[in-house]
């Protein structure tokens, strides 16, 4: 004989969370709603938390800086360029004479991985919009005669999302559909990418640069191959790699700490 089934436990809600069971309804044009829907998606952001956020004064970041994330593709170019130099190093044995090779391809599994992490937060950063996504020029641009507002956005909120919002639009001496529908139109979104990021990565890219340019000197000056076993050279050398290593590896958690 069969058991009979359990029943399901009760969905408990958090104490602090109260049920958004209350909806605005912001009306708005076609190209209105398309403007809306491109800055949601700029920030992967849904419709509804879109104009939530924005009314009640909160500043949601951006999906993508072209510009900061060029500097990072930037830097994740220095990394193949010293994969590419390690992998020069080892093409010859007469430069391997006084160095373990098992050392310079450890130095170059390091690379490979944090230029894997790197990608990884590229490809995050990068990641195109959901499903709403909307291909617009500049979305900020009013329209000069707008036709009748038969679109609706419906907004859930609870009791004091909705009085925060109503109290920011009385401030400006506007209804709350008109004051949700102006924030959407013309909010710009702040970079995603922070300053404090892009410092991390330009720190120890530039301390990578500078190991690969002192070792890419000792590698391609072929009168000197061979001849390094013990004294200031070759302890310059291991300095550099490392320097390498260290900055690679404080490369790779700062990209992996962001994603």
């Amino acid at each position: 004989m069969k058991k009979p089934p359990m029943p399901l436990p009760e969905r408990r809600r958090h104490p602090d969370k109260s049920p958004r069971d209350l909806d605005l309804r912001v009306p708005v044009t076609p190209l209105e709603k398309e403007r809306i829907i491109w800055g949601a998606d700029s920030c992967r952001l849904s419709i509804a938390n879109y104009l939530r956020q924005l009314g009640r004064g909160r500043r949601p970041r951006a999906a993508v800086d072209r510009a900061r994330i060029h500097r990072v593709l930037c830097f994740n170019g220095d990394i193949g360029r010293f994969g590419g130099l390690l992998k020069l190093w080892l093409s010859d044995d007469a430069k391997l004479n006084t160095f373990n090779r098992t050392q310079v391809r450890r130095l170059l599994t390091c690379v490979q991985d944090t230029s894997s992490s790197v990608s990884q937060l590229l490809e995050n950063l990068m990641r195109p919009p959901g499903p709403q996504a909307s291909q617009l020029g500049n979305p900020y641009i009013a329209e000069a005669s707008p036709p009748p507002r038969k679109h609706h956005i419906h907004v859930p909120v609870t009791l004091a999302e909705a009085t925060a919002i109503r109290d920011a639009a009385t401030d400006r001496q506007q209804r709350v559909a008109q004051y949700l529908r102006q924030k959407g139109l013309g909010y710009r979104a702040r970079t995603a990418v922070s300053d404090e990021l892009l410092q991390a990565l330009q720190h120890d890219a530039e301390g990578l640069a500078a190991a690969g340019h002192f070792l890419k000197a000792w590698i391609t000056d072929s009168p000197k191959l061979g001849e390094i076993s013990t004294g200031r050279t070759h302890d310059d050398v291991q300095h550099a790699m490392r320097t390498a290593r260290r900055h690679l590896v404080s490369l790779r958690q700062t990209a992996t700490s962001y994603q």
